[in-house]
């Protein structure tokens, strides 16, 4: 069917066609090579029985390009891991947060009870507004807060 085409407009239409590709791929977001590990909460790796409410929470951030740094983030915080959806965290959805601390992000979700068992998982933006996937599933839970 192209080729039946007169080759001036031929060539606009290719032309046009990859120009709109270019653009639409420029305009994206892209995933980064950020990732996530050593999610910690309160210093320690998936603690039980911890006597705080409003716990920090904080992660480590690698990345092959030199220079890397976080300029947002976003924690999802859920009582089970299959709530970890935007949609469906039931304790917390932060939603994204234009910060660069990833030490001690103090939970500012639904109020905690003793015995609870809590899990969460964040993502981040670098400085270019790259997006990273989210985090491997952290847990902790909540010791006795009274006697």
């Amino acid at each position: 069917m192209i080729s039946k085409i007169k080759k001036p407009i031929r060539n606009l239409l290719i032309f046009s066609f990859a120009a709109t590709c270019l653009l639409t791929m420029s305009c994206q977001k892209q995933k980064s090579d950020l990732n996530l590990f050593d999610l910690r909460c309160e210093y320690l790796s998936n603690p039980l029985g911890i006597n705080n409410v409003n716990p920090g929470l904080s992660w480590k951030i690698t990345s092959n390009k030199n220079g890397t740094s976080q300029s947002a983030y976003q924690l999802l915080v859920a009582s089970k891991s299959t709530l970890l959806t935007e949609q469906n965290a039931d304790l917390w959805n932060s939603g994204k947060v234009s910060s660069s601390t990833s030490l001690l992000v103090s939970y500012n979700g639904k109020q905690l009870a003793s015995r609870s068992l809590v899990y969460w998982k964040v993502r981040i933006w670098d400085e270019t507004g790259n997006v990273s996937d989210w985090s491997e599933v952290a847990a902790f839970s909540v010791g006795l807060l009274e006697k």
